[in-house]
């Protein structure tokens, strides 16, 4: 197994220089064959709302590694045994799914890190936020060590910032004004992306 792929992007993270990823939105090895050569740093693989089983996992990471290009994956839970299978398939990296706590973000980096025996340092790991408690917390889950980036699940967060905004709309009509929720939400997430650029960590924000 080659580790160059994901060491390439760990390194242009470091260094903020720009990565490109594309989703294989289809569980096919066909495709991932068909995307590996067009110049992308890496591949995402959804298993989260993509339906994609281990063997079908597997064909897509031996395509992309084949076109030596990073393989990024959004498992559908984050339990550990789960977590483990799929880097023993052969992906470079997870993206896992709702983190809200700097502590549950330093538990995933252990045991991401212990899956990886041979190349621990160059496992990729990015925190996916979808939930208002994980953008309160933002700045305690990018200081913690091993995460590489993260990843801004927006229609969640609109969903979520909508609810709140409808809350604090009936808390106005009883006499409780004030900024809505979701004016505040979408304020903490602009400060954020631009505190994050001192901690040299990528944010984007794949399909959710």
């Amino acid at each position: 197994m080659t580790f160059a792929p994901r060491r390439a992007v760990k390194s242009k993270l470091g260094e903020r220089t720009l990565v490109q990823g594309v989703l294989a939105d289809s569980p096919s090895d066909d495709l991932v064959a068909c995307l590996a050569p067009l110049g992308f740093d890496l591949i995402f693989i959804d298993c989260e709302h993509g339906g994609t089983d281990f063997e079908t996992v597997m064909r897509m990471t031996r395509a992309a590694r084949a076109g030596g290009v990073a393989k990024l994956l959004r498992p559908w839970s984050k339990e550990p045994g789960l977590l483990r299978r799929f880097i023993d398939s052969g992906v470079d990296g997870i993206v896992a799914p709702g983190v809200e706590t700097a502590a549950e973000a330093q538990l995933l980096t252990q045991i991401i890190a212990a899956s990886e025996p041979l190349d621990p340092e160059s496992i990729l790991f990015m925190p996916l936020i979808e939930s208002r408690l994980g953008v309160e917390n933002l700045d305690a889950i990018l200081a913690v060590p091993g995460v590489d980036g993260l990843m801004i699940a927006a229609s969640d967060l609109a969903v979520a910032g909508r609810a709140a905004s409808r809350r604090g709309a009936a808390g106005a009509r009883n006499g409780v004004p004030g900024p809505g929720p979701r004016a505040r939400l979408g304020g903490r997430l602009g400060y954020r992306r631009r505190a994050a650029a001192p901690k040299r960590l990528w944010m984007g924000a794949p399909p959710s």
